[in-house]
């Protein structure tokens, strides 16, 4: 029920779900990254999300959606390289995926690492040609 309301956009319900789900399920690792998916998506409770991530991946050790989800809570604690890192992660374990190279790009950029950051937004948009964000990072790291 979670998922069906955060993808029909009720997000604040989906978070007291998913907070009801991991309160009295503490092994239900999919709703663990879920919630801290959508905490940092809210830019909030970062060390939380992490903490819920992080026991998601070591119960679901081959999930780039779990590795994806703690690379952008390092993001947006503004930790770059270990946010590389678990992007990375996500990369190898579904390199079709172009959020995941669009995701690594951007911390890449925030690494200093504009080279490597093109590489993988131009990956992002070989995989997804109207990928926006990724278009538009490449332009920004024109030059």
């Amino acid at each position: 029920a979670a998922m069906i309301v955060y993808s029909q956009g009720k997000k604040a319900d989906a978070k007291k779900r998913y907070e009801t789900i991991v309160n009295l399920t503490p092994t239900a690792v999919v709703a663990a990254n879920n919630l801290a998916w959508i905490y940092q998506e809210d830019n909030e409770k970062l060390d939380e999300a992490l903490r819920l991530a992080q026991n998601a991946a070591a119960r679901l050790p081959e999930s780039a959606e779990v590795q994806d989800t703690i690379g952008m809570i390092y993001y947006k604690k503004e930790l770059p390289a270990l946010a590389v890192s678990a992007f990375e992660r996500s990369v190898e374990k579904q390199p079709e995926n172009p959020e995941y190279h669009y995701h690594l790009a951007l911390a890449l950029a925030k690494s200093g690492e504009p080279k490597r950051a093109r590489e993988a937004a131009e990956q992002a948009v070989k995989l997804r040609p109207n990928h926006a964000d990724a278009l538009k990072l490449l332009a920004e790291t024109k030059g």
